[in-house]
């Protein structure tokens, strides 16, 4: 092992969770970094990536148990779905 993996909390920054609206046009004032979990200001990841990021509101979604496709995805996520018989 190398001796950096043997530090204490050598690993942390892969527990944090990036939190951030990544949709074209953010509808924040305060921001595309805020959020509030008990409002319309909570942030949804994308259901396939992980890494981006949804206002509940710059998406028109209901809840955070909504599943949302970021851009990037989309594509993708499209072209698999077609694929299915």
């Amino acid at each position: 092992d190398a001796a950096w993996e043997l530090e204490e909390n050598a690993y942390s920054e892969l527990y944090e969770v990036r939190k951030e609206c990544d949709v074209a046009k953010c509808l924040c004032k305060r921001g595309r970094k805020y959020y509030n979990p008990s409002s319309k200001w909570n942030i949804v990841l994308c259901h396939y990536c992980g890494l981006m990021g949804t206002h509940l509101v710059c998406s028109a979604l209901a809840n955070a148990s909504c599943n949302w496709i970021c851009s990037v995805c989309f594509p993708i996520a499209s072209t698999h779905k077609s694929e299915q018989p």
